[in-house]
């Protein structure tokens, strides 16, 4: 009797825990019914839109504080407004067609680079050229990440002349100064929140802090990411038996 009692005591408990795991896994699963119900509410749509846009070889893309998407390409300057595009050219101040780099400053100020020079966007929707200080006569701007901003009215910008400081001067206008940095050619410019600019010198990579340069292939140690991409770096060989299976180590 005390056995049949103790056995039937036994059921109960394994029983109920075993209700209790089919509840957590009834719940586990409402959960991921859940989930996957949101997930197939939150479906994104793609369309390709050209409509206005007269040419499709695109070098650069940058958005406004309006949320206009500018649209850099070989023959113009475009702007979508998410229903079309229109485009700017010499009428409106920007004479330069082959454009090669955009940039929206913190100060909501369109900077384009094209290959005959700098120009920007003023409040009233035209476009000025920037002057390049003597004894350069003409900016001629390179594909890629040439444009950052130190502040909202300083911006640096690499340029196959060298390397300025665009400041901007009130009225809504900016000038160029040159910029003293390492290196013959300063290849791409990053600035980041802490104020430390890095860019592309030659061959390197530099970082400038508090005034003070750092060749950072030159400081990495022996063997380091950067000096192992060094042109004419020798690479050590790599046994292709060491992973092998067989030989202890993970397939």
């Amino acid at each position: 009797m005390n056995s049949f009692v103790e056995k039937g005591f036994a059921v109960r408990i394994v029983g109920r825990k075993a209700g209790k795991r089919l509840k957590a896994w009834a719940c586990g699963l409402a959960a991921l019914g859940l989930a996957a119900s949101a997930g197939v509410s939150q479906q994104l749509s793609f369309s390709t839109i050209t409509e206005g846009l007269g040419n499709l070889n695109i070098n650069c893309l940058a958005q406004d504080r309006a949320g206009y998407m500018w649209v850099g390409t070989e023959n113009g300057l475009y702007r979508y407004d998410g229903r079309e595009f229109r485009q700017f050219g010499a009428a409106d101040g920007l004479r330069g067609h082959i454009i090669q780099s955009l940039f929206a400053g913190p100060d909501g100020t369109l900077f384009v680079g094209t290959t005959t020079g700098i120009f920007y966007e003023r409040p009233n929707g035209q476009f000025g050229q920037l002057h390049p200080p003597a004894p350069v006569t003409d900016f001629s701007q390179r594909i890629g990440s040439v444009f950052t901003a130190l502040a909202p009215d300083q911006v640096v910008t690499s340029d196959r002349s060298g390397t300025f400081l665009l400041r901007h001067t009130g009225n809504g206008s900016w000038a160029a100064e040159p910029m003293q940095l390492a290196g013959q050619s300063v290849w791409s410019v990053l600035a980041a929140p802490d104020g430390t600019l890095w860019y592309g010198c030659d061959d390197d990579l530099c970082r400038l802090a508090n005034g003070k340069t750092t060749h950072m292939r030159r400081a990495q140690p022996a063997g380091g990411a950067l000096a192992a991409s060094a042109p004419g770096a020798r690479r050590a060989p790599v046994d292709s038996r060491r992973n092998a299976p067989g030989r202890g180590h993970p397939r």
